[in-house]
């Protein structure tokens, strides 16, 4: 399994961060369901929070035309009372680029729902996916990305690969976690069922 780069070492005070995590959760008449998944990237969220860096979290919930597929609101809100300070939603119709280049240091955004935009699920080479419109212009206000959703790393997308080939680049805890769960199937005993 490739080595990739961590954030444990880096410097992160005073720095925007883009972080893609998986806020994805169960829907039900609207109503959104808080899973352990938002519970994990939460802690990451406010991790990067304490140590003072300007934090853009981006997100999808369900596909278009799903009864799944719902605004991030409640996701914000959620976020808002696990970690215990506002997460702030911006809306693709916003002025988002300059909401995020007044942050100040410890501050919470969350973007709305990434697959309202209609190339969120075209696949893209990564620089490719860095001239998308909002890619570039989030990856213009910030200095690194993060990548902590394992479950969408298998995805070419805009906000999955798109700020790679922009911003320097590192795995979150979530994800490194996950990864190094994963390493053990790399050195399991035989037989393995899985």
């Amino acid at each position: 399994m490739a080595e990739y780069k961590s954030l444990k070492d880096e410097k992160i005070g005073g720095k925007t961060i883009v972080i893609r995590v998986d806020l994805n959760s169960n829907v039900e008449d609207g109503n959104l369901f808080k899973s352990a998944r938002i519970e994990k990237h939460a802690a990451t969220l406010k991790m990067l929070s304490e140590k003072g860096a300007k934090v853009v979290a981006l997100a999808h919930q369900g596909k278009k035309g799903g009864d799944d597929f719902i605004s991030l609101q409640q996701h914000a809100e959620a976020l808002t009372e696990i970690i215990g300070k506002e997460v702030k939603l911006l809306s693709w119709e916003s002025d988002f680029v300059a909401a995020i280049a007044s942050m100040q240091p410890g501050e919470i955004v969350l973007m709305e729902n990434v697959r309202n935009h209609e190339n969120e699920e075209q696949d893209f080479a990564p620089e490719e996916a860095g001239k998308v419109e909002w890619v570039a212009k989030i990856a213009s206000v910030s200095q690194l990305f993060v990548q902590d959703a394992l479950s969408v790393c298998h995805r070419p997308q805009p906000s999955v690969v798109g700020f790679t080939a922009l911003l320097p680049s590192f795995i979150g805890p979530v994800l490194e976690h996950e990864l190094n769960a994963l390493k053990r199937f790399d050195k399991g005993e035989k037989p393995c069922v899985f």
